[in-house]
């Protein structure tokens, strides 16, 4: 079976040359090896997702949150969340759009940057 490649339909525009490049989404596969890897190597007590970054997470629209994530931990339309690597905090708003999701605000796409955060990358939060 050929699987074919599907790519964002977004314009993204390289830094260097300024000229229109395409990042490919990832596969169904290719999250569920991430996701798997790193949820063998992670544990916590405190509540916690774990994403795979795709294109639009790393460059404007923020991460998606899971729902059943968002109804255990009571999290609020519009509250603010703090996101923290080290000594660094990135303060982003949460947004509900809908009865199957939520996300965090565009300004996550700073976090995404400033941690060098690439497709594929898996993230937990």
């Amino acid at each position: 079976m050929k699987m074919k490649s599907t790519y964002t339909s977004a314009r993204i525009l390289s830094q260097k040359s300024n000229v229109p490049i395409r990042i490919r989404k990832l596969t169904r596969k290719d999250k569920a090896k991430a996701l798997k890897k790193v949820a063998s190597a992670f544990k916590s007590k405190n509540p916690y997702f774990m994403v795979v970054m795709q294109p639009s997470f790393v460059q404007a629209y923020g991460s998606r949150i899971p729902v059943h994530f968002i109804k255990r931990n009571y999290i609020q339309n519009g509250q603010y969340v703090m996101l923290k690597v080290g000594d660094r905090s990135w303060e982003v708003r949460f947004v509900f759009s809908g009865k199957v999701q939520g996300s965090f605000s565009a300004s996550s796409a700073a976090f995404a940057k400033e941690n060098n955060l690439q497709v594929g990358d898996t993230c937990v939060f």
